[in-house]
């Protein structure tokens, strides 16, 4: 089974566990049996139809903004696409 594939932001910063792709991707290099870095924990938001998630991007990006405003746009940006997919339905 293929790993899902997260958009890639402005400003993100890869580790050792993301694999990039030719088709504008990242996914999480998790090979069974092997651990996931215990030090990070990660969760996935679903601004498609979660209020709240688009709320947090938001208010992570003005977090972030100063120490990476790159990727602040880039969250900002992607909480835009969202809410402009909501409204042409």
């Amino acid at each position: 089974m293929k790993a899902p594939c997260f958009r890639i932001l402005g400003g993100f910063v890869p580790d050792k566990y993301t694999i990039y792709h030719g088709d504008g991707c990242a996914r999480v290099n998790h090979i069974p049996g092997e651990p996931v870095d215990p030090n990070k924990t990660r969760f996935v938001l679903n601004l498609t139809s979660d209020p709240h998630a688009r709320a947090a991007v938001i208010a992570y990006a003005k977090s972030v903004s100063a120490e990476n405003p790159q990727l602040a746009w880039s969250l900002l940006d992607l909480v835009v696409d969202e809410m402009k997919k909501l409204l042409q339905g």
